[in-house]
């Protein structure tokens, strides 16, 4: 026996747009973390349609592989010094704390 996940593209649409306007009236701005979706297209499109504007993932490749969807993309973990390159070209936000010289 196996088992899957399956997710409703309608109900994920719906739960996010309640979510943004529940924020919006407490002038909070929202994030969605998509780590949980591997990077998965389909659903970070549906949450984009619904009104997402940035989305995380502790993921380079992840964040990389959705370069073409117009929303913010945050690296939820600091990245290593052989990452900056790849940070530059596919993140827009990254928690840096120090670079040794």
């Amino acid at each position: 026996m196996s088992s899957y996940l399956e997710i409703r593209g309608n109900k994920l649409k719906e739960n996010c747009q309640y979510l943004l306007k529940k924020c919006s009236e407490m002038e909070i701005n929202l994030t969605a973390v998509v780590k949980c979706f591997s990077g998965n297209r389909e659903m970070v499109q549906l949450m984009v349609e619904a009104g997402i504007k940035s989305i995380a993932d502790a993921r380079i490749q992840n964040l990389a592989d959705l370069d073409d969807i117009d929303v913010e993309k945050i690296l939820l973990r600091m990245p290593s010094y052989e990452e900056l390159d790849d940070i530059a070209e596919y993140v827009d936000i990254t928690m840096i704390s120090e670079i040794d010289g």
